[in-house]
């Protein structure tokens, strides 16, 4: 609103820059604005001049939309963000319960993975009845598998 006002001041000020001009070309033109600027010096004027000013201030706020339709449009945002916050939310959601299912899955391999090294180490370690010098250890087999 504020850049509106200005810009709003500055023809404002252009256009009262012109009609000063035109006053030192036409006689009429300067007694009109001495008329004028001789009743915005007066008390009455004085009060008057300050209600069109406010009057021209709101008119100048209601065009440029600053007082009529922000309101609505802040909470068409406002909607909009908390639309697309919960949109976000879903889409986390479903990504950590899909990241949650897959480490599962991945989790479940691996154990099964190691209940089946576990069962073939404790099946190694057994005492082999034709060959009793060919006993591998526990240590010996893990060894072995982290040569791998």
């Amino acid at each position: 609103m504020f850049a509106s006002l200005l810009w709003w001041i500055a023809g404002l000020a252009g256009a009262g820059g012109a009609a000063w001009i035109a006053a030192l070309f036409v006689p009429s033109v300067a007694v009109t604005l001495k008329a004028a600027v001789d009743f915005v010096r007066s008390p009455v004027g004085t009060v008057a001049a300050a209600i069109v000013s406010g009057l021209v201030l709101y008119g100048a706020g209601y065009v440029s939309g600053d007082m009529e339709g922000t309101d609505k449009t802040r909470a068409a945002w406002r909607a909009a963000n908390v639309e697309a916050d919960l949109a976000a939310k879903r889409r986390d959601a479903l990504i950590k319960a899909k990241v949650a299912a897959d480490a599962d899955a991945a989790s479940a391999r691996l154990e099964s993975d190691d209940k089946i090294t576990d069962q073939g180490v404790s099946e190694n370690e057994k005492p082999n009845p034709g060959r009793p010098e060919c006993r591998a250890t526990g240590d010996d087999i893990r060894r072995l598998l982290s040569i791998r």
